[in-house]
């Protein structure tokens, strides 16, 4: 039987126990060294290419360039605005 909406019964929280059970007994957690790392794994092998490959010295932009790449592009950014904004209104 359905009961009315404002009935005290529906106006009370059912209970609700919680939908994990609590860990009791969680193993013990232990930090890798190097005996414990294997010694080929797709994981340790990326991180070893991608180590090689960032040490690596990469061509930085000069200070000149840096600000001509600024200037242009906020004077394009601005540009643009205020011709968007003039064709609204």
């Amino acid at each position: 039987m359905v009961q009315p909406l404002n009935s005290p019964d529906s106006l009370r929280p059912a209970a609700v126990s919680p939908p994990w059970e609590p860990v009791r007994d969680a193993p013990a957690l232990h930090a890798a060294d190097e005996a414990s790392i294997a010694a080929d794994s797709p994981a340790r092998r990326l991180q070893e290419n991608l180590e090689r490959s960032w040490g690596e010295a990469q061509p930085r932009w000069s200070a000149r360039r840096t600000l001509g790449f600024v200037i242009a592009t906020n004077t394009l950014l601005w540009a643009g605005l205020i011709y968007g904004l003039r064709a609204l209104i």
